[in-house]
This record gives structure tokens, sequence and C-alpha cells, in this order.
């Protein structure tokens, strides 16, 4: 069994035996630890996603890495904002320090 990643808008094939769950719940390929839907998304956009940049699963369910169902972040507010939260100043502080 496979699922596909996207690169340009062809379909590359990968084997869930290549990924393994982390203790988070998210789906990582084994040998890199890389989170496949980071990779996903990367595949989309044609480049490398930035290390404050955050992937955020638009039905919630984390197991659904459809290029679709991916959104790409600019920072850890940003995605807080997405999830409804409210934004406290030290939030804001804590967000710009990482």
């Amino acid at each position: 069994m496979g699922t596909d990643l996207y690169q340009n808008g062809h379909k590359s094939h990968y084997n869930y035996r290549q990924t393994c769950f982390d203790k988070y719940g998210y789906l990582r390929f084994i040998h890199s630890r890389k989170l496949v839907h980071r990779c996903v998304l990367e595949k989309t956009i044609g480049k490398k996603l930035e290390s404050d940049e955050i992937v955020h699963h638009k039905n919630g369910n984390k197991f659904d890495n459809r290029p679709e169902n991916l959104k790409r972040c600019k920072n850890k507010l940003e995605h807080h904002m997405i999830h409804g939260g409210n934004i406290s100043t030290s939030d804001i502080k804590q967000s710009l320090l990482f």
C-alpha cells in the first residue's frame, strides 16, 4: 500500500513501509525522520520550506497529507491564528523568538 507525493503537478509514489508515526501522531519518513506533510508541501510548491514555516492540515486530519489539504503558514503565530486562539502579548513575543 502506498500514497502519492506531488511535484509540479506530477505524482511521485512512496510506500508506507518507508514511514512511521512520531510521538505526536504525524507520519515521518523512517530514514530521514522528515515529516511527510512538509515533504508533500515542498514538492507541491517546488522549494524547501523555511524552518520557521508551519504546515497546517486544513481539515484537522494529520493523516490527510494531500496537497489540497495543506496550507503553508509563515510562522507559529499565523498557525495559532488559524486555530482561533486568543493571542496575548506574551504569545506574540514567544512566536517572534522562535
